[in-house]
Parts: structure tokens; C-alpha cells; sequence
């Protein structure tokens, strides 16, 4: 089961990220949805031994879709990391960082 964390509806289909904070599209004009991982974000300032509680956010922002991760410390936000989408030929897809707030 995905444990969903935020959704958008983006050029006509459904993205959200899940606990993990991947980004998952999921296309409905067919009979059934598809859902379908569509990117990860980089684990960038991440310590993977002790992991922060992290919440991955969704958004379009001048015409492009946009992941926001927020690290939580002790009991507050530390820092904010943006993604940005950028694809890599027709299929692969990624997000880079462009802005880290904190």
C-alpha cells in the first residue's frame, strides 16, 4: 500500500508523493488509472543512518511541477530543498535541487 503525502492535478493528470518522497503520476482518462512512479528526489543533506521526519509536497508554480521537501528537526522546520523536474530524453525523469530555504 502508498502511504500518499500530497497531491496536484498538473496537465491533465494526478501527481503525488509518497512518505518516501517519490512523485507518482497517475493518468484517469483511460477506463482504468494508471499509476506510475515518475521520479525520486535526490537524498541531498539527508544523513541516511539517522534520517530527519521529512514531508514531500506537490505544486505547479509557473507552469511547472515543482516537489518541496521539508525537514523537520527536533520540533521545527530546519530547512526547505525545491526540485525542480527536468527530463532526460522521452522516458527518464529526475529532479534536480535548485533552492534550499533554511
Amino acid at each position: 500500500m502508498i502511504n500518499f503525502e500530497d497531491a496536484v492535478y498538473y496537465n491533465d493528470k494526478f501527481y503525488a508523493t509518497d512518505e518516501a518522497g517519490a512523485l507518482l503520476s497517475c493518468d484517469t482518462s483511460g477506463a482504468e488509472p494508471k499509476v506510475k512512479y515518475y521520479a525520486l528526489a535526490p537524498l541531498c543533506g539527508l544523513n541516511i543512518s539517522t534520517p530527519p521526519h521529512t514531508m514531500t509536497y506537490v505544486l505547479e508554480s509557473a507552469g511547472e511541477l515543482l516537489c518541496v521537501r521539508r525537514i523537520v528537526g527536533d520540533k521545527s522546520t530546519v530547512e526547505f530543498q525545491i526540485f525542480k523536474l527536468q527530463t532526460l530524453g522521452r522516458s527518464e525523469k529526475f529532479m534536480l535541487t535548485f533552492t534550499v530555504l533554511g
